[in-house]
């Protein structure tokens, strides 16, 4: 497969390139070339998605994986330039799409976020408040482009090896050295996330298979409890848990990420801690295991 991958030198899009390689295909990455390239023996074009796509003129690809639109601008660009170039284009979105509040797991057609009218001038600023809306209105112009051609991943939090945003990864580091470990709250809550590696695999079964359609990425739910057990059984050392009171959490008036991916049952956002996962493995994709998971990034780390 001649494959071109937007982005594809940073954390997901790393995986992806990683087990395209493995798979054989021909790949072509495209990026601004400020980030370091992993990958330097593939060609690599340098543009800017915000203007800059004459490097993609006169190109004609199988696929194309969208790991790096986070505007509707940047997306309509891009599959305008490709629409005729290029037969499935597959877009990495997020399960931020899914409308709050929201206390049921969401499956592909709940409804999604939108932007206020009054803040539609803004609309190309990425912030924690529009991120999940541009990115369903991202969705909608690739699927209004590319039709049965068209592929979206909505992927829950991705952990893995080269995640630069340490959210998960810090929860293996305090685990892994045993001892008291203060929680979010109770050890049963639930967690749920997708493994980079698993991302990766799902993204090309669908290219490979010519799946149209949007498609929730995340392991089933698990128990914070059983993350901690699994981590000390491959340590070997003891972990004792703190649970603290939600009622205490909020009197500690904690600023900032100090419990990332920790998503409360009681939360008016606890349905994201339960995200349905029926669509994609009843394509047949399996998602591995938690033990897998977890000693790779062991590992790794």
């Amino acid at each position: 497969m001649n494959l071109l991958i937007l982005g594809g030198t940073q954390f997901v899009g790393r995986h992806i390139v990683s087990a395209a390689l493995e798979r054989g295909y021909q790949i072509t990455l495209f990026s601004r070339g400020i980030q370091e390239n992993p990958f330097p023996i593939l060609e690599h074009l340098t543009g800017d998605r915000n203007g800059d796509l004459s490097a993609l003129e006169n190109r004609d690809f199988d696929a194309l994986i969208d790991v790096s639109g986070y505007t509707p601008s940047q997306v309509e660009r891009s599959c305008t330039a490709l629409q005729a170039r290029v037969k499935r284009y597959l877009f990495i979105s997020t399960i931020s799409v899914y409308a709050e509040p929201l206390l049921e797991g969401p499956i592909e057609t709940s409804a999604v976020k939108t932007l206020e009218p009054d803040s539609k001038q803004g609309a190309e600023k990425v912030t924690p408040e529009t991120y999940g809306a541009l990115k369903a209105l991202a969705e909608n112009i690739v699927l209004g482009h590319f039709g049965e051609g068209a592929t979206v991943v909505r992927p829950h939090f991705v952990v893995g090896s080269h995640d630069h945003t340490d959210r998960f990864t810090s929860w293996i580091h305090k685990f892994a050295r045993g001892g008291e470990v203060l929680l979010g709250g109770s050890k049963e809550t639930p967690c749920q996330f997708v493994d980079a590696r698993d991302l990766a695999g799902l993204t090309l079964y669908l290219l490979e298979n010519n799946l149209s359609g949007t498609f929730n990425a995340a392991r089933d739910p698990v128990a914070w409890n059983d993350v901690l057990e699994r981590i000390s059984t491959l340590t070997g050392n003891p972990i004792h848990p703190i649970e603290p009171s939600s009622d205490w959490l909020e009197a500690q008036q904690l600023e900032g990420g100090a419990f990332p991916m920790w998503i409360s049952t009681h939360s008016s956002e606890s349905g994201f801690a339960r995200v349905h996962n029926q669509r994609s493995r009843a394509t047949g994709f399996v998602y591995r295991s938690l033990e897998d998971t977890l000693a790779h990034l062991l590992e790794w780390d």
